[in-house]
């Protein structure tokens, strides 16, 4: 299902990930049971630099696939600046993620209370 709905995503952090799915084992939680497949991997990891995913970016330097030619197609800068907007994501959404637990406390101790 999670799968397929990647695979139906026109987002360019979607095509990421999804290639992140064919890389096997080393890239994807031991007995997910996908298929390796590196040339559709590296085909939908440089689509998703080339659609602006600062993840794509981060995904292509580790699997060596950041060619002088997709560096050169990248929307970014550099290398840098793909690296701060994965990490200023990541930071939100540990604030997010730790104001939710805050708030399912509170709503906790409400509903113990009554």
């Amino acid at each position: 299902m999670g799968l397929e709905l990647l695979r139906r995503a026109s987002d360019a952090d979607a095509s990421c990930f999804l290639g992140r799915c064919y890389m096997g084992e080393g890239f994807v939680r031991d007995g997910a049971g996908f298929t390796v497949d590196e040339d559709e991997a590296a085909r939908l990891i440089k689509e998703s630099v080339l659609g602006e995913s600062a993840d794509g970016v981060l995904c292509v330097m580790r699997t060596g696939n950041l060619s002088p030619e997709v560096q050169e197609n990248m929307p970014f800068d550099s290398l840098k600046e793909a690296f701060m907007i994965v990490k200023q994501r990541a930071l939100e959404n540990r604030e997010a993620i730790v104001n939710d637990r805050k708030a399912i406390h509170r709503l906790f101790l409400l509903h113990k209370c009554r």
